[in-house]
């Protein structure tokens, strides 16, 4: 059940951001539930307190890659 996975893994991650598999288990779990501005969100966050390891900020990074092509394809059909 994706529903009570994102809720344990994302306990563990507010836990623990620095936790790498957390972060790339969430963002997972995430897209799977077609949620991926929810996980660039959870990074954000994590990020902004330093608490972001690097292997995340660039999953981070990739993130904010795709919801911003997504955004211009978006606006370009509009």
């Amino acid at each position: 059940d994706l529903e009570a996975a994102e809720r344990d893994v994302l306990q563990v991650f507010q836990a623990k951001p620095g936790f790498g598999p957390a972060g790339s288990l969430l963002v997972e779990i995430y897209s799977r539930r077609g949620k991926l501005p929810e996980a660039a969100r959870s990074l954000e966050e994590a990020d902004s307190v330093g608490a972001l390891p690097s292997e995340s900020r660039e999953l981070l990074a990739r993130i904010q890659a795709q919801l911003g092509t997504q955004l211009k394809t978006l606006g370009a059909l509009l």
